[in-house]
C-alpha cells in the first residue's frame, strides 16, 4: 500500500551541521522549513554537531561518523579540503560535504536560507555524484564540485 505523499521520506540523506554553523538560529530554520524535493514535500532530518559531539572534537572524528552513517554535512569551514587529516577522513569514509561559500559574513539565518534555497540542487547533486566529495553552495543556491575524491 502506498503511503500518502506527506508521509514519504524525502530523497535526501540526513544532514549533519558542523560546529562552524551549529547555532539554534541556523538549525531551527533547517528543521522547520517545509521543503520540496522532486515531487515530495516534507521536513529535513538535521543533526547538530553539539548534540552528538563535544565542541573540541577533532573534525576527522565527526567526518568519519557522518561518512559511515551516509549523512551529508553542511559546513562553512572552507579549509577542510586543505587539511590532510580532514581530507583523508572525507576520502576514507566516503563523506559528502557541502561548504557554504560566501564573501561576506552572513547571519546564521542567512546561512540557513542559503542552504534551504539550494536544497533541491543539493539533492540532485547527491544523486548524481558518487561519494566522497566536497561541494560548494553559494548564497544564490548554486551547487558546484570543489573536490571529487
Amino acid at each position: 500500500m502506498n503511503r500518502p505523499e506527506a508521509e514519504k521520506p524525502l530523497d535526501l540523506p540526513p544532514i549533519f551541521v558542523d560546529r562552524a554553523l551549529d547555532s539554534p538560529l541556523f538549525i531551527e530554520p533547517l528543521r522547520t522549513a517545509q521543503v520540496r524535493i522532486g515531487h515530495l514535500t516534507g521536513f529535513l532530518e538535521v543533526h547538530a554537531h553539539n548534540d552528538l559531539f563535544a565542541p573540541d572534537t577533532p573534525d576527522e572524528t565527526w567526518i568519519s561518523h557522518c561518512g559511515q552513517k551516509g549523512w551529508i554535512v553542511f559546513t562553512k569551514d572552507s579549509r577542510i579540503r586543505y587539511r590532510q587529516m580532514e581530507r583523508q577522513a572525507v576520502q576514507t569514509y566516503n563523506a559528502r560535504l557541502f561548504n557554504l561559500a560566501t564573501r561576506k559574513n552572513m547571519t546564521a539565518e542567512e546561512n540557513a536560507q542559503a542552504f534551504i534555497k539550494a536544497i533541491q540542487r543539493i539533492a540532485q547533486f547527491v544523486r548524481r555524484h558518487k561519494s566522497p566529495f566536497i561541494a560548494k553552495v553559494s548564497r544564490d543556491g548554486k551547487v558546484e564540485m570543489l573536490l571529487d575524491l
